[in-house]
């Protein structure tokens, strides 16, 4: 995935990106802001942020952001998550 665009898919149910990492997980990855912005330019409803081993970025928006705020300014809804390693013994 190019780090600059979102990858986009839509369903029944609007457009939706559930696999996005932001800047914590690489500085080359898109801010939360930028990828705010981004939703809703392209009518992206939901969100997953799934950043590599952090939720960082998970926690940043729900200081700065309410639900309400979100959805009423970007029209979107975030699904917090994160990408882990597994061992396997």
């Amino acid at each position: 995935m190019d780090v600059k665009t979102l990858n986009t898919q839509t369903n029944t149910t609007g457009n939706m990106d559930l696999r996005i990492c932001t800047s914590h997980s690489n500085p080359k990855h898109l801010t939360i802001e930028e990828i705010l912005e981004h939703a809703k330019a392209n009518k992206i409803g939901l969100i997953s942020l799934m950043d590599h081993e952090t939720l960082a970025a998970c926690f940043e928006v729900r200081e700065k952001y309410s639900s309400e705020f979100l959805e009423r300014t970007y029209g979107v809804r975030i699904i917090p998550g994160a990408q882990v390693r597994a061992l396997v013994r």
